[in-house]
């Protein structure tokens, strides 16, 4: 259940998974990215953008390795 994912990531998490399923998957890929996105504002401190809200939330053990190396 996605009940304790903030809103912004949640929303963006359904929407790729209705993409995936109905096979938009470039539209899929999007919508996980702004799912990233939301988690880096959420979560990273220093976030001036994706990639560095990436290497924080890396750095921090939010993600792992392969999530940040397939972002």
């Amino acid at each position: 259940s996605l009940g304790s994912v903030p809103k912004p990531v949640r929303n963006a998490l359904e929407e790729a998974g209705k993409c995936y399923s109905s096979g938009a998957y470039s539209a899929c890929a999007v919508m996980c990215r702004k799912a990233l996105e939301a988690i880096s504002i959420e979560k990273a401190k220093k976030q001036r953008n994706l990639a560095e809200g990436l290497k924080e939330l890396k750095a921090s053990g939010v993600i792992d390795s392969r999530l940040f190396n397939w972002a």
